[in-house]
């Protein structure tokens, strides 16, 4: 459902990037391409916060992670 719904925000929406925080562990989120942000990028650190694109990398966007994440 995850993929299937990243796909959807590709083709319709134009997104390219996606962010979410994990409740249920990170190797589930990992499986399917996210990676863990660093530390210093993190708003709540108490939590964890992934990342995931098709086309850009890590150190090709801005870490300026809107205040709802």
């Amino acid at each position: 459902m995850v993929k299937e719904t990243i796909n959807k925000l590709e083709q319709e929406e134009r997104c390219k990037n996606f962010f979410l925080y994990s409740d249920i562990g990170i190797e589930f989120y990992k499986g399917l391409g996210f990676i863990v942000l660093p530390n210093d990028s993190k708003k709540y650190k108490d939590s964890v916060c992934m990342y995931y694109s098709k086309e850009n990398d890590i150190d090709s966007i801005s870490l300026d992670i809107p205040d709802y994440f």
